[in-house]
C-alpha cells in the first residue's frame, strides 16, 4: 500500500493519498481558516520532484465557507513515499522528501547537503508525525461534505479561465492607452513640422488635445466594459501593483520614442521641411528640438494618466465586487422569502432530483423504476369525463357535457325532449327492422314466428310507450339486464382480421364516415352497417354485426326472465337501436356541434393513444429507467413501439409467453437496452404452480376455488435478468388485476412462494395495477387496500408508497358521463369528488422486499400529465394523458447486491 503525500499551507491543508479507485475529493470546512479550495494535482512524482505536482491556493470569496479538499487518485507502479512541505508567504519555499530507497534532502535557495540515511529518516518521521497530528486534528473538528472530482476539476478550470480573461482585458486597455498615445504623439509631431506656422501649431495643439480626451474617453469606455464584464463573476479582481503599473507606464514611453523616431525618419512631411529649411540657422533647430521634448513629455504623462487612472478604477472595480460578495453573503444566510420559496419548490425539487439522477447514474445500487396501466384504447370517447389541459375545445365540451346531463338528470325540464319512443324509433321503422332480422335469419326457422310474435308484444306494450329518459335511458333494469350494454359491447367497434376498425353509426364511438345528425340521417346508414356489411373477422370468418349479437344467459344475469333469455338475441338488437336513436335525439336537442367535439376527442385519446403513450415513455423522464412496468398493452403499441425509438434506442421489450394479441390487455415489461442480460421468461413456469389453496387470504382464494388459473391470458408477465452493471439477478414481474382486484392477493403469494423456492438469491421487483381500493364495503367484493398491505407485510415485502393504508394516495381519478350505456353508474359533474361511483383509489403499486434495497433516493412520484408531474384534483385520462391510471415512478438504492455478498 502507497504512503500518503501531505502539504501545508498555512492555516489551510491538503492531503493527496493513493488508493486503487477512481479519483475523488473529499472537502473539510473550517471556522477559522482563512484559505480554502486548495487542489493538489495528480502528478506523479518521481525521485526528482517536479514543481508542477502542488498548485497555490485559490483565496476564497469574501463571506464563503472557507473548506479543505482531500484528493484521492491512483498512482501509478512508482516507489512509496512521503513528501512533506511547509509553505509560508513570508518564508523561502522549501522541500524535503524522503523515499523508502533513497534518502535526500533539498534546499531551494540552492545548498544542497548529504547526510546520514539514519538521522534524515529520523528527522524525517518526526515531521511526518507532527503534521499528521495536525491535520488529523483538524480533520476530526472539521464538518465534512462530499464534492465529486468532476466539480473541483471543474472550478479549476472556472478559476483559470476567469483569470485569462482578467489578463485578455488589462492587455487591452494597456493596448488602448499605447495605440492612444502613438496617435497623439505622431499628430503632435506632423503638425508641428507643418509649413503652417504658430496658426498650424495651435492647431496642432487643439488636435494633441483632442487626442489626448479621445484617448481617456477610450480608457475610460474601455474600462467600464471591463467592470460590466467582471460583475458577472463572483470572484474579486486583483488590483493592478505598483510594479506592474510602473512596467506599463515604461512600456507606454519606450512605445512613444519608438513612434517619434521612426516617423521623424519616413515622414515626407518631415523632409520636405528639411530640405526647404535647410538654410535655417542651428539655433532655430535646437529651439525646435526643445518644444518637441515638451510636447512629448506632454505626450507621456498623459499616457501615465491613464494607465494610473485604469489601475484606480481596477481598484475601484474591486472593492466593488468584494462588497458586492458581502451583500450576496447576507443575502443567502437570511435566505429567501417564504413566497418565492413556495413558488419555486416544484421546479427546485425537480431540478433537484434531476441532479442527484446525474450523479448517481453511474452508481450499480441506484435503480430508476416506474409502473403505468396505459389503459386499453375506450372505443367511447364520451364515456368518461375528461379534462381539457388548454382552453380551446373546452368550453364546448363542458357546454356540451353539462346540458346532456341537465337532460337526463332533470327530465320534468326538458319535457319537450322527454318523449315517448315511438316518436323517435317509429312503428315503421320497428317493423323494418323486425322484416331486416328475419332476413338475416337470426332465429332458427322453426320458432322464427313465435319468437318475432313475442317481440312485437313486447315493443307494443312496453317497448314503445316508454320515455326516452325517465323510463328507457335511467332504467336500472335494461342496465342490470344487459339489453344494451351486452349487443353493444360486440359490435361497437369491431377489429378487423386485415387491420383497421370496423364502427357501429352510433353517439358512443368514433364513427365519422358520415354525419349523424338526425334521426333521418342515422337510420339508413345504421341499417347497413349492422345487415348490409360483410366484415372479415378472420382468416376464415366473414360476419355481418347483426350476426355477431350472443345470447344473454338467465344463468349470469339473474334479472332475465325466462322469455328474454329465449328472445334474447332480436331483443337486444330492438333495445340498442332504440338507444342509438335516442342518443342522436338528444344529443340533436342540444344544439352544439358534437360531431366535432367527438372528432378532436377520437383523435386524441384513440387514433394518437398509442402513438402519444409512446412519446411519452420515450420523454426525458422515462427514457433512462432501468426497468418499466406496463399493463393493458396493445399488440398494436408493440407494433408501433418496434418502429419507433422506444423500442430501437431506449428499451428492449419483453412480452410474456401467456400474452394474448386478441385480447389486447397484455402486460410488458420493459428493461433498458444494454443495461440487462440473460432475460428469460417464466410466465408460463410460475402460472403452473398455482392453485387455489396457495392464495394466503381465505376471502380470496374462496372467490377463485372454481377456477384453477383465475388469471386472464396476458395479465401476468414474469422475467429473470441479470443486470450488467453489478451482475446481480433480478426476479422482474408486471401484474394487471382483475376490475375488482380479487386476483391480486393470490398472484403476490404465488409470485414469493416462486422466488423464495426458485430465485431466492435475486432481488424481486415487482410492477403492478393491484385494482385495491380505499373502501372496504364486502357487498361490493372489492379488494380493501388495507388486506393488500397486510398480505404484503406478512411476506416482508413492502411497496415504494409505503405500508400504510392512511397515507397512501390514488393513482386513478375517473367518473363515468351519462354518453354510455351504464347509466346507473354515471356521475354529474358537480359530484366528481363525491359520487361513490368515482373511482379515485390507490391501485398501483412497485414492490420489493425490506433487505434488498436500503432507500428510496427520489420519489415516490405520481404523473397524470405524462411530463413528470401530477396536477391534484383533475380526473384523467386527459387530452394529453390518455390514460385512466397514473404513472408511478420511484428511484431506489440497493444494498450489497446478493451476488457479492
Amino acid at each position: 500500500m502507497s504512503s500518503p503525500f501531505f502539504s501545508y499551507f498555512s492555516s489551510s491543508f491538503s492531503i493527496v493519498a493513493t488508493t486503487d479507485e477512481s479519483s475523488s475529493v473529499v472537502s473539510f470546512s473550517f471556522d477559522k481558516l482563512t484559505l480554502s479550495s486548495l487542489i493538489v494535482s495528480s502528478t506523479i512524482v518521481s525521485s526528482s520532484f517536479s514543481s508542477t505536482l502542488l498548485s497555490g491556493p485559490t483565496v476564497p470569496p469574501k463571506g464563503s465557507s472557507p473548506s479543505l479538499n482531500i484528493v484521492l487518485s491512483p498512482l501509478s507502479s512508482t516507489p512509496p513515499l512521503i513528501m512533506v512541505t511547509p509553505l509560508f508567504p513570508w518564508f523561502p519555499r522549501f522541500f524535503i522528501f524522503f523515499c523508502r530507497r533513497c534518502c535526500r534532502c533539498c534546499y531551494c535557495w540552492g545548498r544542497r547537503r548529504r547526510r546520514r540515511r539514519r538521522v534524515v529518516y529520523e528527522r524525517m518521521m518526526r515531521l511526518n508525525v507532527l503534521f499528521l497530528g495536525c491535520i488529523l486534528f483538524r480533520v476530526l473538528c472539521a464538518e465534512v461534505e462530499f464534492v465529486p472530482a468532476e466539480e473541483a476539476a471543474e472550478l479549476e478550470k472556472q478559476d483559470a479561465a476567469f483569470a485569462a480573461e482578467k489578463i485578455a482585458a488589462l492587455q487591452k486597455e494597456l493596448e488602448i492607452a499605447q495605440e492612444a498615445a502613438k496617435k497623439a504623439a505622431a499628430a503632435a509631431a506632423a503638425k508641428k513640422e507643418s509649413p503652417k506656422g504658430e496658426e498650424g501649431s495651435k492647431s496642432d495643439d487643439g488636435d494633441s488635445g483632442a487626442k489626448k480626451f479621445d484617448g481617456r474617453e477610450i480608457a475610460e469606455k474601455s474600462s467600464e466594459d471591463v467592470e460590466v464584464k467582471n460583475n458577472k463573476h463572483s470572484s474579486p479582481v486583483t488590483a493592478v501593483s505598483d510594479k506592474e503599473a510602473e512596467k506599463i507606464s515604461e512600456d507606454a514611453s519606450d512605445s512613444e520614442r519608438d513612434v517619434k523616431n521612426k516617423e521623424s525618419e519616413t515622414s515626407p512631411i518631415t523632409s520636405i521641411k528639411n530640405e526647404e529649411d535647410s538654410s535655417t540657422p542651428l539655433t532655430k533647430n535646437g529651439d525646435d528640438e526643445i518644444e518637441k521634448n515638451e510636447k512629448i513629455d506632454a505626450l507621456r504623462a498623459a499616457a501615465e494618466s491613464l494607465v494610473q487612472k485604469l489601475k484606480d478604477t481596477i481598484e475601484e472595480e474591486s472593492k466593488l465586487l468584494n462588497e458586492l460578495n458581502e451583500k450576496l453573503a447576507d443575502l443567502k444566510s437570511v435566505g429567501v422569502s417564504d413566497h418565492e420559496d413556495q413558488l419555486s419548490t416544484a421546479s427546485t425539487n425537480s431540478d433537484n432530483n434531476k441532479e442527484i439522477l446525474e450523479k448517481k447514474v453511474e452508481d450499480p445500487r441506484i435503480l430508476r423504476t416506474a409502473t403505468w396501466n396505459m389503459a386499453a384504447i375506450n372505443n367511447n370517447p364520451f364515456e368518461y369525463w375528461i379534462t381539457y389541459e388548454s382552453n380551446e375545445g373546452k368550453e364546448s365540451y363542458e357546454l356540451l357535457m353539462e346540458k346532456i346531463s341537465q337532460i337526463i338528470n332533470e327530465p320534468e325540464t326538458f319535457s319537450e325532449i322527454n318523449i315517448s319512443v315511438e316518436k323517435i324509433f317509429t312503428n315503421d321503422m320497428f317493423e323494418e327492422l323486425i322484416s331486416l332480422m328475419k332476413d338475416a335469419n337470426l332465429v332458427s326457422s322453426e320458432e322464427s314466428v313465435e319468437k318475432y310474435d313475442q317481440i312485437r308484444e313486447y315493443w307494443k306494450d312496453d317497448l314503445k310507450n316508454r320515455n326516452i329518459i325517465t323510463d328507457f335511458l335511467k332504467d336500472a333494469m335494461l342496465g342490470k339486464k344487459r339489453l344494451i350494454s351486452m349487443p353493444d359491447r360486440v359490435t361497437n367497434t369491431i377489429q378487423l382480421y386485415q387491420g383497421g376498425i370496423a364502427s357501429r353509426p352510433t353517439v358512443i364511438n368514433c364513427f365519422k364516415e358520415k354525419s349523424l345528425s338526425t334521426i333521418n340521417e342515422w337510420w339508413p346508414v345504421w341499417k347497413q352497417f349492422m345487415f348490409g356489411e360483410i366484415l372479415e373477422i378472420d382468416a376464415s370468418v366473414h360476419k355481418k354485426p347483426i350476426n355477431m349479437l350472443v345470447p344473454i344467459k338467465k344463468s349470469k344475469y339473474p334479472d332475465l326472465d325466462m322469455a328474454e333469455e329465449l328472445i334474447s338475441i332480436p331483443l337486444s338488437a330492438v333495445t340498442l337501436a332504440i338507444f342509438d336513436a335516442i342518443l342522436v335525439y338528444i344529443l340533436a336537442s342540444t344544439n352544439i356541434d358534437w360531431q366535432s367535439i367527438r372528432t378532436n376527442m377520437c383523435h386524441a385519446l384513440n387514433e394518437q393513444k398509442n402513438p402519444r403513450t409512446a412519446s411519452i415513455l420515450e420523454s426525458s423522464v422515462y427514457s433512462n429507467m432501468d426497468v418499466i412496468f406496463l399493463q393493458e398493452s396493445s399488440s398494436a403499441f408493440a407494433t408501433l413501439a418496434k418502429e419507433r425509438d422506444l423500442a430501437n434506442q431506449f428499451f428492449d421489450i419483453n412480452i410474456g409467453s401467456d400474452a394474448d394479441p386478441s385480447r389486447d390487455q397484455n402486460s410488458l415489461i420493459l428493461t433498458k437496452k444494454n443495461a440487462w442480460n440473460d432475460l428469460k421468461d417464466l410466465t408460463k413456469e410460475v402460472l403452473s404452480k398455482f392453485t387455489p389453496s396457495s392464495s394466503s387470504d381465505s376471502s380470496s382464494s374462496s372467490s377463485l376455488s372454481k377456477s384453477k388459473n383465475p388469471f386472464a391470458p396476458g395479465d401476468l408477465v414474469l422475467y429473470s435478468a441479470t443486470r450488467v452493471i453489478d451482475n446481480q439477478q433480478y426476479l422482474l414481474a408486471s401484474f394487471h388485476g382483475d376490475t375488482n382486484g380479487l386476483a391480486t392477493i393470490p398472484i403476490i403469494d404465488l409470485i414469493h412462494s416462486f422466488h423464495k423456492k426458485e430465485y431466492k438469491d435475486s432481488i424481486l421487483l415487482f410492477g403492478l395495477d393491484a385494482n385495491t381500493h380505499f373502501s372496504s364495503d364486502s357487498p361490493k367484493k372489492t379488494a380493501f387496500v388495507g388486506d393488500f398491505l397486510k398480505s404484503l407485510q406478512g411476506h416482508s415485502l413492502t411497496s415504494c408508497y409505503g405500508l400504510n393504508a392512511d397515507t397512501l394516495e390514488y393513482t386513478t381519478f375517473n367518473a363515468r358521463t351519462f354518453l354510455q350505456p351504464q347509466l346507473n353508474k354515471a356521475v354529474r359533474a358537480s359530484e366528481k369528488n363525491s359520487s361513490p361511483n368515482v373511482d379515485k383509489n390507490p391501485k398501483d403499486f412497485i414492490l420489493y422486499y425490506n433487505n434488498d434495497f436500503s432507500s428510496i433516493i427520489d420519489g415516490p412520484h405520481k404523473d397524470n400529465t405524462g411530463s413528470g408531474s401530477f396536477v391534484k384534483d383533475i380526473v384523467f385520462p386527459t387530452l394529453q394523458f390518455p390514460s385512466d391510471h397514473a404513472i408511478t415512478y420511484v428511484t431506489l438504492q440497493t444494498k450489497i447486491p446478493k451476488s457479492n455478498s
